[in-house]
């Protein structure tokens, strides 16, 4: 009996010992991360996740330190493994679909779910979801590609219509169907809120040169200047929402 006692003792003191080198190893990764340190933050998270490979919380972080580092594919893998050990799916999902949005894995974004999510959640992700649609190549030369994206963005205005994400998806639809001055003062609006966001500030300044062009089209009958909207603009525009997802981690 003493030495079954002795043995339970041991037991329950190392895995004491585990859970406070976990958190050791987690709190240091989070000073690592403060000061950019992604290089040690990366070692600590590994050794936390070597005593309980079911850290939740160690296995957001390390996504978060590889996509801050540009490892997208990895973070990616981390991602839908903090989610499946119980990490806030409010947390995860909108970053995941951003993620998977960037490798042009359209199919795989639009199947994420927003149900039950908060709502500033859901409306990122249906946002992204809405910016997915329109920037894939092979969606975005069908009919059904702007009807899809709307439906998307009308659900997520829904849920948060002041959310950033949402706006910037609502001007880069605009612009898709040629109803620049509209995208244009809702850009202007956005812009009132969010005055130093780059990509509130780019997607003023090609719209501004759309209008030109169409102005110098009535002016001169000259239809040699393509005014539809560039080819590149969606795909800025996902790229934008992802790094500043990313900046903001």
């Amino acid at each position: 009996m003493r030495l079954l006692t002795i043995i339970l003792t041991l037991f329950f003191l190392s895995a004491c010992g585990d859970d406070w080198a976990i958190r050791s190893s987690i709190d240091n990764a989070r000073d690592h991360m403060a000061i950019a340190d992604y290089e040690s933050a990366t070692v600590e998270l590994e050794n936390a996740l070597q005593k309980d490979g079911n850290s939740a919380e160690a296995r957001w972080l390390l996504s978060t330190v590889l996509l801050k580092q540009g490892e997208i594919q990895l973070a990616e893998q981390q991602l839908i493994r903090s989610l499946k050990v119980g990490w806030s799916a409010d947390a995860i999902l909108p970053v995941l679909a951003q993620t998977m949005m960037v490798q042009g894995k359209t199919d795989a974004v639009l199947v994420l779910g927003p149900a039950d999510l908060g709502d500033i959640a859901a409306a990122r992700l249906l946002a992204t979801q809405a910016m997915a649609v329109m920037a894939d190549q092979q969606m975005n030369s069908s009919p059904e590609a702007n009807s899809r994206a709307e439906r998307l963005l009308a659900n997520a205005r829904q849920h948060a219509p002041d959310e950033l994400a949402v706006q910037l998806g609502a001007a880069t639809l605009l612009v898709r169907q040629g109803r620049t001055d509209v995208a244009m003062q809702l850009v202007q609006d956005t812009r009132a809120r969010w005055p130093e966001d780059a990509a509130v500030r780019w997607l003023e300044g090609e719209i501004r040169l759309l209008q030109n062009a169409s102005l110098h089209d009535q002016a001169t009958g000259d239809r040699s200047i393509d005014d539809a909207p560039s080819t590149n603009l969606t795909d800025y525009m996902k790229q934008a929402l992802f790094e500043r997802t990313v900046a903001g981690l």
